[in-house]
């Protein structure tokens, strides 16, 4: 009766355990806002080991994700965002296999104004040129002593 019964066990054993591997929960983490347009967005399967599981990521501009598109697909678990122009980002993260999403999180993208951008260039050219007049004159004095020792 007990070998009988050892095919349904291991059944019901695969079924389970495919089971819980499905209904994994896949949790995302990246920053709530960026001023550079560029993070990390990284993602794992709540309690279990990653490997050998294949995940799906979408990114969206809607909080619905009625606009999705999917960011990447494969067994990686992070990926680098770049490139991004000002606004909301919405991601959300699944096993392949599951039909299941992540709870979704969003990642606020503000540069820095265009006019917070010309005064750092504008100190920039002034330190620049400032250090270029400091060693220009500095190499000036230095000839001008060095010839007047040769003259007296």
């Amino acid at each position: 009766m007990i070998s009988a019964m050892r095919p349904l066990l291991a059944v019901l054993l695969f079924w389970c355990s495919a089971q819980w591997v499905i209904s994994a929960e896949v949790t995302l983490s990246a920053p709530e806002s960026t001023d550079t347009g560029h993070f990390t967005l990284t993602w794992e399967a709540a309690g279990e080991d990653e490997a050998g599981h294949a995940f799906v990521v979408q990114q969206a501009r809607e909080a619905d994700f009625s606009d999705a598109q999917i960011l990447y697909e494969g067994p990686s678990t992070a990926a680098t965002m770049s490139g991004l122009l000002d606004g909301v980002y919405y991601y959300r993260a699944r096993l392949s296999e599951s039909s299941t999403w992540s709870e979704s999180i969003a990642v606020v993208v503000q540069h820095h104004s265009l006019t917070q951008a010309f005064i750092f260039l504008g100190l920039g050219a002034i330190v620049f040129l400032s250090t270029g007049v400091l060693i220009i004159g500095g190499h000036i004095k230095q000839r001008r002593e060095s010839n007047a020792k040769e003259m007296a």
